[in-house]
């Protein structure tokens, strides 16, 4: 195996790669590289942005995905009838349905199995 650097300044850390002999590195390849280079490299930066961005904009995100479960649990409303009467069997052995797994869990029934 040959090994082959990426680094794009002197003072940056060199990525190393292992790599077959044969391997001809094309310049799509070589362009992932310098966008990790940079990304890695800027990570703080990115960090700091994006935290800075989410708390700008928390309550927009908040509501927009609570519009957008509503919207869906709208458009598929058979989806939530079927998945709650499906049949489960649990830990334990039982067979249920999958609306009283929760409950289920905590019953006494569920609890004296595993003791």
């Amino acid at each position: 195996m040959n090994r082959v650097s990426f680094g794009l300044r002197d003072d940056d850390e060199k990525l190393i790669i292992n790599v077959k002999p044969n391997l001809i590195f094309d310049k799509e390849h070589l362009k992932l590289n310098y966008k990790r280079m940079h990304y890695l490299r800027n990570k703080e930066k990115y960090k700091q942005y994006n935290d800075k961005y989410m708390k700008q904009h928390k309550d927009y995100f908040k509501e927009y995905f609570k519009e957008y479960a509503k919207s869906w649990k709208e458009k598929n409303p058979d989806y939530f009838k079927q998945y709650r009467v499906q049949s489960v069997v649990c830990e334990c052995g039982c067979e249920l349905q999958r609306r009283n797994l929760a409950k289920h869990k905590t019953s006494k029934k569920h609890i004296d199995k595993f003791l």
